[in-house]
């Protein structure tokens, strides 16, 4: 079954940070296909001067009770593995903005 991605660019401010930015993508795309078979995907969101990517799991991977295994021994692994200057990776969650809870 073909799955439609739900992210088109990732918004990744990356100054200061010790990560090839651009090797960092390509092993993001390297990944995606796993990601997709499975409903989800992920979202860059920000890498640290200290070489920590944070990411947001969405689709199907975001809700998996499986997501933590998937991000520290498939996301996390595969990025400091492929990408220079990785230190770590963290999730990030969205925040929701509840109607009438300001």
């Amino acid at each position: 079954m073909a799955t439609e991605s739900v992210v088109t660019e990732p918004v990744i401010p990356g100054q200061g940070s010790p990560v090839d930015m651009d090797v960092l993508r390509e092993a993001v795309e390297f990944l995606r296909p796993a990601l997709h078979a499975d409903g989800g995907d992920l979202i860059l969101m920000d890498v640290d001067s200290e070489g920590v990517v944070a990411v947001e799991l969405v689709g199907a991977c975001g809700t998996c009770p499986l997501s933590v295994v998937t991000m520290t021994a498939g996301i996390e692994a595969l990025f400091k593995q492929r990408v220079p200057g990785v230190t770590g990776v963290v999730a990030q969650t969205p925040t929701v903005q509840l109607p009438g809870y300001d």
